[in-house]
């Protein structure tokens, strides 16, 4: 009898670490894309926490081609999802982990890229490519 409780006992516990592990484990959720968005739009030294530099991509005007760096990085206020001149067509494809926005002059020379990624539950804008001709 008395190893039946020893056993009990013992069976409670392990229940309650395991509990335990699993509160510690879904405690830790992901960024919501639509919160971040927002955020990084308006919030300029945010912005640059979330750029991943050297940022893949590039500038292309008609002085010719540019990477993406930090130290002359213009903060992006114009979200695409209020973009309503229609003379812009806009596309927005939504994955798990991902989230790609592209903006293209109807019948223009410009077409912009951007792409998010969540890593670490964190969302950061991992590519960044402009064609403004």
């Amino acid at each position: 009898m008395k190893n039946l409780s020893q056993w009990g006992i013992l069976c409670l516990i392990a229940v309650l670490f395991a509990g335990c592990a699993k509160n510690l484990t879904t405690s830790r959720t992901s960024e919501v894309f639509e919160e971040f968005y927002d955020r990084f739009h308006t919030d300029e030294s945010f912005q640059l926490d979330r750029v991943k530099f050297p940022l893949a991509g590039e500038y292309e005007g008609p002085e010719g081609s540019q990477p993406w760096v930090k130290s002359s990085w213009e903060p992006h206020k114009q979200k695409v999802t209020e973009i309503s001149d229609p003379q812009y067509i806009t596309d927005i494809v939504e994955k798990e982990g991902e989230v790609i926005e592209k903006v293209q002059e109807d019948g223009g020379g410009f077409y912009s890229e951007r792409r998010f990624q969540l890593i670490g539950g964190k969302w950061y804008l991992v590519f960044y490519d402009t064609v403004n001709l």
